[in-house]
């Protein structure tokens, strides 16, 4: 890799933040973020501007959403005011810098497999909602496949999922689609959720407390889970599994027998592909930054000024 440092943004439902690297020491430095979501597109672009010192040679971008050409956003799922945006367009116009733009999950895969030097796994993250990418050879395949949006609920009583189908994945196992779980559950039976504290939170810390409720909403969760993992192994095997997301690390370290048992039972023809000897399930070693070093890492090869 060359010496160079580029500018990396991230963003999603929480907002933007930034931060510098450093192809010469492989170090994120200068992070910042966004106080408040950008209410316009030229809030959000002063902010990915904002301190562009003369040695950053270009902007790399990590965002949720459909992109077209690695440069122009056409449906964003949080950040609206990039909705139809020719986001690198705008960058070259007011920072003369050549810029790549891609999705979360693809700059993720792309982090996560240049900083493990791996080159055949699955990478998904489980937290608001529901994301996933294949890499096979080193490269993203696929990469516009929605591993949210498979359908692991063929029930005519399956949750209806933002995206029109019914049964989706993240209709069933994401952040969002459990608290309104929890939410539902605790109403039926009576159950105070403390003020102040996160629906989720609650929901581990009466889990660690044995409570029946929360061990049979987990054990749930991870019965999705197996059913999306078994999906993804019999239609692409591999021997790697990384996740990613609060949600999905909980999991993992709370029920991933759970997950196994599971998958085993649907994966009758070959059972072993679910036992840890051949799948390791793993969480990411760099959760937080992986997907703008994967950014930097994409931009090395697309950028252009567009």
């Amino acid at each position: 890799m060359s010496g160079k440092i580029v500018r990396v943004i991230e963003g999603g439902g929480s907002g933007l933040r930034r931060a510098d690297y450093s192809f010469a020491n492989g170090t994120l430095g200068n992070f910042r973020r966004m106080e408040n979501i950008p209410k316009t597109i030229e809030e959000a672009i002063a902010f990915m501007c904002e301190e562009l010192m003369p040695g950053i040679e270009g902007v790399a971008g990590s965002l949720a959403g459909v992109w077209a050409e690695n440069h122009i956003m056409k449906k964003s799922p949080n950040l609206h005011v990039f909705d139809g945006e020719d986001i690198g367009k705008r960058i070259s116009t007011i920072c003369n810098r050549p810029s790549f733009w891609g999705n979360d999950m693809l700059t993720a895969a792309t982090g996560e497999a240049y900083l493990r030097n791996l080159y055949d796994f699955y990478i998904l993250t489980v937290g608001g909602g529901i994301g996933g990418k294949r890499v096979y050879k080193g490269e993203v395949i696929n990469p516009d496949a929605e591993v949210g949006h498979i359908i692991i609920d063929n029930s005519p009583y399956a949750k209806m999922c933002g995206c029109g189908n019914q049964g989706c994945v993240e209709a069933c196992a994401s952040g969002g689609a459990v608290k309104e779980k929890i939410i539902e559950i605790c109403r039926a039976r009576n159950i105070t959720i403390p003020s102040g504290i996160d629906i989720c939170k609650f929901w581990d810390d009466e889990y660690d407390a044995e409570k029946e409720w929360a061990i049979i909403l987990y054990d749930q969760v991870a019965h999705a889970l197996a059913n999306l993992f078994t999906i993804l192994q019999k239609t692409h095997p591999t021997q790697l599994i990384v996740v990613k997301g609060t949600l999905g690390i909980n999991v993992l370290a709370r029920v991933s027998d759970r997950i196994r048992f599971y998958m085993r039972e649907k994966m009758r023809i070959n059972p072993q592909w679910a036992d840890e000897d051949f799948l390791k399930i793993e969480k990411s070693i760099s959760p937080n930054e992986g997907s703008l070093v994967g950014a930097a890492v994409l931009w090395e090869k697309y950028a252009q000024l567009w």
